[in-house]
C-alpha cells in the first residue's frame, strides 16, 4: 500500500498534531521566545555577510533580510510502504532542512521559527555567524524522556542552545494495526539547536517535569516548579509536552523575573473552554507566555499592576478573516502566538492580544500564503522542492512589503486538505 505524504513528515492517515512556535508575551516582535533576555555574547568582530545561496528558487527565497528555507532536494520518493520507508523519509527531510539553514547560518541567518509542513524554516539576518543541530525522536509517549535528555546534553555539552520543536503522531491504524489504545501510538518530535560560533558555552537548560496522567494536578504541579526556579534566572522557553516544560537561565535576569511572577499553566484537554480560561486570567492580569503543544504558559506580575487584556482567536482559513483581522488591528492589538487544535481538524489560529482602549498605537498586519511543488525523479532516485511559480511572484510582493517597513513575524501552517505544503507567513508594521 503506498501512501502519500502531505506534510514533513504526515501521510494522509495520519493524526497530524502541528505544534506552535515560541513566542513570548514580552517581545512585542522579532525572534526573542523567552520573558528573559539572552545575555549578549562579546562577539568576534563583525564579518562582511556572505553571498546567499544562488539557487533561491530550489532552496530558499531570499529578501536579504529574511529568508525561507526548505529541503532542496531528498532521496527516495513522496510515498510510502512502511514504517521503515517513512522513518528513512523523516531523517532525510530533516537533514535537509538543516543543511540548508546552515549554509543560511554561515551566511549570518539566524532561526525565527520552523514549522512541519514542508519542512520550512524562516531565517533573519544577524550580526553573527550561526550553526544548528538536530535529532528526532520516533517513541511512544510514555518513554521518550530519557532519549530527549541524553542527545539534550550532548548538544550543550558543545554549546548548542535548544531552539525549536515540531511533532506529528503516527497512526496505529496504518502502521500498527496491532495497536489497540491511542496511548500506545508511535509519535515523531523533531529538535532543534543553535550555535552562535563565537560563543563557547550556551545557557544552562532544565526540563521540568510533572506525574503524567495527572491533568489539572500536572498544570499545578509544573506551575509551582516553575515559580521556584525564576529565583535561580530560569525561565520557561518552550511547552514540550503537558507535562514537560524546558527552561533557561540567564545571568542578567530581567524586570520579570526580578518581579517573581505568579504563573498559570492551563491546558485544552482540561475541563472548561480553552478560550474562556485564558481570557479570565487576562482580566486578573495575566499575561500569555508561551503556547505549545495545547498549552498555555501565564504569567502575572507580583508587584507591578498591569490593564486586564482579552485574547482573539483569528482563523486565516475563515472567509471574514481579513474583516476580523482589520478590526483587531484598530484596536491596536498584538499578535502573540499560533495555536493548533486538534478539535478543529489542527487547523492554525492567530492569537491577538487585545489591550484597553487607547493603550497601543495600531499596528499593521498582512498573512501570505506560499506553497510548495515537489517532482519526483525516478532515474536518481530523488524528490525536489521549490517554490509554485505563483508562490515566487508572492515573494516579490512580500519583498516590497518590507521596504515599506513590514517585518517577517511568524511562520504557520496551512491545512486545508486541499495543498499538499503550504505556509502562511505574517507580516507586522508597527505605526509611528
Amino acid at each position: 500500500m503506498k501512501i502519500q505524504s502531505k506534510d514533513c513528515f504526515s501521510i494522509t492517515a495520519l493524526l497530524a498534531v502541528p505544534l506552535t512556535l515560541m513566542i513570548t508575551a514580552w517581545a512585542q516582535s522579532g525572534r526573542t521566545p523567552k520573558p528573559g533576555t539572552q545575555p549578549a555574547p562579546t562577539p568576534a568582530p563583525p564579518a562582511a555577510p556572505l553571498k546567499p545561496p544562488a539557487d533561491k528558487s530550489a532552496a530558499a527565497a531570499d529578501s536579504g533580510k529574511f529568508i525561507l528555507i526548505f529541503p532542496k532536494s531528498v532521496k527516495g520518493k513522496e510515498t510510502f510502504s512502511d514504517l521503515a520507508e517513512y522513518k528513512r523519509g523523516i531523517s532525510d527531510k530533516l537533514d535537509s532542512l538543516v543543511e540548508e539553514m546552515n549554509r543560511a547560518g554561515a551566511n549570518g541567518y539566524r532561526l525565527i521559527s520552523a514549522v512541519r509542513v514542508g519542512c520550512v524554516a524562516l531565517m533573519k539576518l544577524d550580526e553573527g555567524q550561526y550553526q544548528y543541530r538536530h535529532f528526532e525522536i520516533i517513541n511512544n509517549f510514555t518513554r521518550w524522556r530519557a532519549d530527549f535528555n541524553r542527545q539534550h546534553e550532548e548538544l550543550t555539552r558543545d554549546g548548542f542552545r535548544f531552539v525549536d520543536f515540531f511533532s506529528i503522531y503516527t497512526t496505529r491504524e496504518v502502521f500498527n494495526p496491532q495497536v489497540s489504545t491511542k496511548a500506545e501510538d508511535e509519535f515523531t518530535n523533531s529538535f532543534f539547536y543553535e550555535k552562535e560560533r563565537s560563543t563557547r558555552r550556551a545557557n544552562k537548560q532544565l526540563l521540568v517535569t510533572a506525574v503524567q496522567n495527572a491533568g489539572d494536578q500536572a498544570s499545578a504541579e509544573l506551575s509551582a516548579r516553575i515559580g521556584e526556579k525564576f529565583a535561580e534566572g530560569f525561565y520557561p522557553i518552550s511547552v514540550l509536552s503537558p507535562f514537560e516544560i524546558l527552561l533557561e537561565q540567564v545571568a542578567d535576569k530581567n524586570e520579570l523575573l526580578d518581579d517573581k511572577p505568579d504563573v498559570q499553566i492551563i491546558e485544552e484537554g482540561q475541563s472548561g473552554d480553552i478560550k474562556q480560561k485564558v481570557n479570565a486570567l487576562a482580566k486578573q492580569g495575566y499575561r500569555i507566555g508561551l503556547v505549545k503543544n495545547g498549552v498555555f504558559v501565564m504569567y502575572r506580575r507580583r508587584h507591578t499592576s498591569l490593564p486586564p487584556v482579552s485574547y482573539v482567536w483569528l482563523q486565516p482559513h475563515k472567509k471574514d478573516f481579513e474583516k476580523e483581522l482589520a478590526k483587531v488591528q484598530a484596536q491596536g492589538a498584538i499578535y502573540r502566538a499560533v495555536y493548533v487544535s486538534p478539535s478543529d481538524d489542527f487547523r492554525n489560529k492567530l492569537i491577538f492580544e487585545v489591550p484597553p482602549t487607547g493603550v497601543n498605537p495600531p499596528r499593521e498586519y498582512r498573512i501570505i500564503k506560499f506553497d510548495f511543488d515537489y517532482t519526483e525523479n525516478e532515474a536518481e532516485n530523488k524528490t525536489y522542492y521549490e517554490l509554485t511559480a505563483a508562490s515566487k511572484e508572492k515573494w516579490r510582493t512580500m519583498e516590497r512589503l518590507i521596504e515599506d517597513g513590514f517585518e517577517m513575524r511568524d511562520l504557520s501552517t496551512v491545512t486545508d486538505g486541499k495543498l499538499l505544503y503550504s505556509v502562511n507567513l505574517l507580516l507586522e508594521r508597527k505605526s509611528n
